[in-house]
């Protein structure tokens, strides 16, 4: 018995779509130009469908579906396939390299472009709203992918920056570490940017609406005041190189202790070079002093809030500082 699923009224129809897998919405795109219209009102919704764009290892990959590796003619073995196929009104060669991989080939030059037409064909094609992950490295031209990524008009669940050029490093940080940027990542957002020593983000604004995600990673963090880490409400925050010092840290736990940032579970703040934590300042009017306990050469104590307990640990170089926050058990 045939089920006339695309029948079906719109709210029906979104929760029965929601219940398939990307390879299942793949493969009923290719049905018809009808059936892919009527999909795609509802992939901006229901993210089913994922994809990964990787500018370092140029790749595009749809989750489970489908994997268009970027190449160029030089790279290939044998001689060009004679199939093409079209990617954003440009065609190119492209081959079957494997289970579900494709080869695509570009022009001496143009692998960046290349991975970018991939993509923005999937977007129009699937109606995807938000990319899986984006990952740039450091040999890549970053302000040209990211000015893409931009106006591409989609989030995306994971970023992750390598780096760029010395010489544009404060421009591409004052692109990434913008409030418009940081709200287009939902999950994890990573950068491994290394900025001049005078950077301060100009498109940074502290007194707005928290912004939410899983994890934030910054390893070249000197930059990142308490009045940007107080902006996020976020499960875990890694930060390299900070200068943060124990008044923030103080300040950030207070406001924790009094039921602020109900997502966090982990921070970890690792100091720059000549930089230290006192602990006691840090704990200052949260516990007692003589709370304070030495675990293996480690300040420890736990802090308190009606929902939840967590541990906070200072190394014994007084320059890594650990938090690990848990629910509080509820009574039986």
């Amino acid at each position: 018995m045939v089920f006339p699923v695309l029948n079906l009224p719109a709210v029906p129809l979104g929760q029965v779509l929601k219940g398939l897998t990307s390879s299942e919405l793949f493969e009923m795109h290719q049905c018809s130009l009808k059936t892919g219209h009527t999909l795609r009102q509802f992939e901006k919704q229901n993210k089913t469908i994922k994809a990964t764009v990787d500018f370092q290892r140029s790749f595009v990959d749809v989750r489970g579906v489908r994997k268009y590796q970027v190449c160029t003619p030089e790279e290939s073995r044998e001689a060009l396939p004679e199939q093409t196929r079209t990617f954003d009104g440009q065609k190119v060669p492209t081959g079957e390299a494997g289970e579900n991989t494709f080869n695509t080939f570009w022009p001496e030059g143009e692998k960046v472009e290349g991975a970018k037409k991939v993509t923005n064909e999937l977007i129009r094609s699937l109606g995807l709203g938000q990319l899986d992950s984006v990952l740039i490295s450091e040999e890549n031209p970053a302000q040209e992918v990211l000015e893409w990524v931009q106006n591409s008009g989609v989030k995306m669940e994971n970023f992750n920056l390598i780096g760029t050029a010395p010489e544009h490093r404060d421009a591409l940080a004052d692109l990434v570490y913008s409030e418009e940027f940081f709200r287009k990542v939902s999950m994890n957002y990573t950068s491994l940017l290394e900025v001049s020593p005078e950077f301060s983000p100009k498109n940074f604004k502290t007194d707005t609406h928290c912004i939410t995600l899983f994890k934030l990673f910054l390893h070249h963090s000197h930059w990142f005041t308490i009045d940007h880490m107080m902006v996020f409400n976020t499960g875990a925050i890694i930060l390299y190189h900070s200068k943060l010092s124990s008044a923030d840290l103080n300040k950030y736990l207070t406001l924790w202790k009094e039921g602020n940032y109900t997502r966090v579970m982990y921070l970890s703040i690792h100091l720059a070079e000549g930089h230290t934590f006192d602990f006691r300042q840090i704990t200052a009017g949260l516990v007692e002093p003589e709370k304070i306990r030495v675990e293996e050469n480690n300040e420890v104590i736990e802090l308190k809030r009606n929902d939840k307990i967590g541990e906070l640990t200072l190394n014994p170089a007084k320059n890594e500082l650990t938090f690990f926050v848990d629910d509080v058990p509820k009574a039986e």
